[in-house]
């Protein structure tokens, strides 16, 4: 009988933070609707560059992996109130 290898806790939390993270994809997309294109365009790059990060991370340090998502939620809400606040954008 072989012993399966259970993976650790610390990869067990990363790859539950890129699965939240490919998860936050959905409202990304549907952001148009409060957003301008191009708004929504910038975001999706940063959505895209922390998945890298994050798939980087995954190796290095896989603890800070789930802080990517709670990342990008801060960066869309900073992004939604200042496009509201200063761009005038509204829905």
């Amino acid at each position: 009988m072989t012993i399966q290898s259970r993976p650790s806790p610390r990869r067990m939390a990363a790859y539950l933070g890129l699965l939240v993270h490919a998860l936050l994809l959905t409202p990304l997309l549907v952001m148009g609707l409060v957003a301008p294109p191009l708004g929504v365009a910038l975001l999706l790059v940063i959505w895209a560059t922390l998945a890298v990060a994050a798939i980087v991370l995954l190796r290095r340090r896989p603890l800070l992996v789930p802080a990517i998502p709670a990342l990008i939620i801060a960066l869309t809400i900073a992004f939604l109130i200042f496009g509201d606040l200063v761009l005038g954008w509204t829905a």
